[in-house]
């Protein structure tokens, strides 16, 4: 049985010995810390040097003198038995004394009580290396080593598919290997041995480089290449054009590229079924194979080549008189076209793809405003009025002005209800619209005026709307009269922005305004919908001429429905004497 003092005296025992050593654990623990307080911890060793207790002081001075030694000291880097001095910042190689010193102040004194006496107690019982912090630019060393050994280098080569422009065929070139410098076992040095200073030598040498690409994994895009050639020319069409492209056309469309087998697995090709089972050794995930894509850039650049040929505006159709008022078509109407560029360049690398000898391109076709089928909802029915003009012994360029500026006009189309405006439709007048000077009396001199003859055209559509029954907003005669719009009085001169001729379409559909050049007459119809309206046009009349060319005379515009007089209005047109105003005339004319 046990003596109950026996077990009183073991346990005061066991605890005396555990105060005890507490107690001597914790004066150990005090005293480490105590001999490690604004020190070097024990044990910490850099570079080969033991800086135990070292004052922080004299520990960076240390740690500098030995980071500056070490920067001035020049490697040894030897190639093909030759050796060289080289400086470590020729190499890009610095290293950081501040940084270095900072990480060897902080280790076992940072942190929290648990974490530096860990640090501390291991340090002082295993040692601690403390390594070189340093910057590395890896761009100067890599020219560094092209520099000075790069010529030696020669580079592998892979299988490529090239075009032969004699035979109009694709060759297979095979892969060649190449010899390159050892840079990954130069780097893995540099990070291995620079952290400690070892680092003294560099061995540079050339090493086998071998093709990513073989014959065997080119194969597939070049039989694929190769029966795209064979088959050219790739015909490109639309409706009855036909654009072929020759091989040597068609060969910078091609684009080989590596990639891996899970990339390949992706493209939704007619081609992967084939490569999957003619590459039954190559299944690893890193294998890399060259397969041909249809570079997109170089198929746009031809066929936005190609656009202008079959991209056109759309064209009204083209109105004519049957009878006195019945309306005929006189030329049928011509959509817009527009190449899709994008979509047709998709689908020539789909046909490229299915080795197909051609593709369709895609054309969208926008119908004319105009067509035949729109002339009923835009209410063109019939003929509702014609103006005429005679410009017989007008210059050259008077002539082209008047073709400009009747250009303008033609297809015009004017809403029930809107004011129309000469001005505003015939936009600027300028040599950057087409208009060439023509001779005009200004400030006593005659000077070019780029649009003269302009108003021939203003005038003719004025004459238009009158026999139309419009009503007639805003007209001007000219300051004198003109030859060209005899008989005299009725007339309209325009000089943007004013004088304008403006008038309104009163009618209840739109009128759409077409011109014709027959010879040296200048007709305006205006086609649209009528509401049983007669126009009667008296005059114009002179009532007053004098010796000096100076003249008056009215024009009188009446408009009947259902035997009542609907509208009327006299234009009054008080011409000078031409000798009088010879600057006053309008710089168009």
């Amino acid at each position: 049985m046990i003596n109950k003092n026996m077990v009183k005296s073991f346990s005061g025992k066991l605890i005396g010995a555990t105060l005890i050593f507490l107690v001597l654990g914790a004066l150990f623990i005090a005293c480490v810390f105590t001999i490690n307080q604004n020190r070097v911890i024990w044990g910490v060793v850099f570079a080969g040097q033991n800086l135990s207790g070292q004052n922080f002081d004299l520990a960076e001075t240390t740690i500098k003198q030995a980071l500056d030694r070490y920067q001035q000291s020049p490697f040894q880097i030897t190639f093909n038995n030759s050796a060289q001095k080289v400086l470590p910042a020729d190499l890009g190689i610095n290293v950081q004394s501040e940084t270095t010193a900072r990480k060897i102040r902080q280790w076992g004194h940072t942190g929290t009580f648990g974490l530096q006496l860990k640090q501390q107690l291991a340090t002082l019982f295993w040692s601690k290396k403390i390594r070189v912090d340093f910057y590395f630019d890896t761009a100067k060393f890599r020219s560094f080593l092209a520099q000075n050994f790069g010529f030696w280098e020669i580079r592998a080569q892979d299988a490529q598919v090239k075009f032969n422009p004699q035979s109009q065929q694709v060759v297979l070139l095979t892969e060649k290997e190449g010899l390159v410098l050892n840079r990954a076992t130069v780097l893995e040095q540099i990070f291995f041995e620079l952290p400690d200073l070892a680092l003294k030598q560099i061995l540079v040498k050339l090493q086998p480089q071998k093709p990513e690409i073989g014959t065997r994994q080119a194969q597939t895009a070049f039989s694929l290449a190769q029966a795209i050639i064979r088959q050219a020319p790739f015909v490109l069409r639309f409706q009855d054009q036909v654009w072929p492209v020759s091989p040597a056309e068609l060969f910078p469309w091609f684009v080989f590229r590596p990639v891996t087998r899970q990339e390949f697995s992706q493209l939704k090709t007619q081609a992967v079924a084939k490569w999957a089972s003619d590459n039954q050794d190559d299944q690893a995930e890193t294998i890399k194979i060259l397969w041909l894509f249809f570079g997109q850039k170089e198929i746009k650049e031809t066929l936005a080549a190609l656009a202008p040929t079959i991209n056109q505006p759309a064209i009204n159709a083209t109105l004519k008189a049957n009878g006195q008022s019945a309306m005929a078509i006189d030329r049928p109407s011509q959509p817009a076209y527009r190449l899709d560029i994008e979509e047709s360049a998709a689908l020539i690398d789909r046909a490229l793809y299915a080795q197909k000898t051609g593709a369709d391109l895609t054309v969208l076709a926008q119908p004319a405003k105009i067509n035949e089928y729109s002339l009923a909802d835009l209410g063109l029915v019939a003929l509702l009025g014609t103006g005429q003009s005679n410009f017989s012994g007008s210059p050259p360029s008077r002539i082209h002005n008047i073709k400009i500026g009747t250009a303008r006009f033609d297809g015009a189309l004017i809403a029930p209800g809107e004011e129309f405006s000469f001005n505003t439709l015939l936009g600027e007048v300028s040599a950057a619209t087409g208009y060439l000077p023509e001779l005009v009396i200004k400030e006593n001199k005659t000077v070019p005026e780029y649009g003269g003859g302009l108003c021939q055209v203003s005038t003719t559509v004025f004459r238009a709307a009158i026999n139309t029954g419009l009503e007639i907003t805003e007209r001007f005669h000219h300051a004198f009269p003109v030859k060209y719009y005899n008989p005299q009085g009725f007339d309209a001169t325009i000089y943007p922005p004013h004088p304008d001729l403006r008038f309104k379409n009163n009618t209840p559909k739109n009128i759409l305004i077409q011109a014709r050049l027959e010879g040296a007459l200048l007709f305006f119809d205006f086609f649209g919908t009528p509401d049983q309206r007669e126009v009667v046009v008296k005059g114009p009349y002179v009532y007053e001429q004098n010796e000096d060319g100076s003249l008056k005379a009215v024009l009188t515009q009446e408009v009947w429905k259902d035997s009542k007089l609907f509208s009327q209005k006299a234009f009054y047109s008080n011409y000078q004497s031409p000798a009088l105003y010879p600057i006053e005339k309008n710089p168009l004319e």
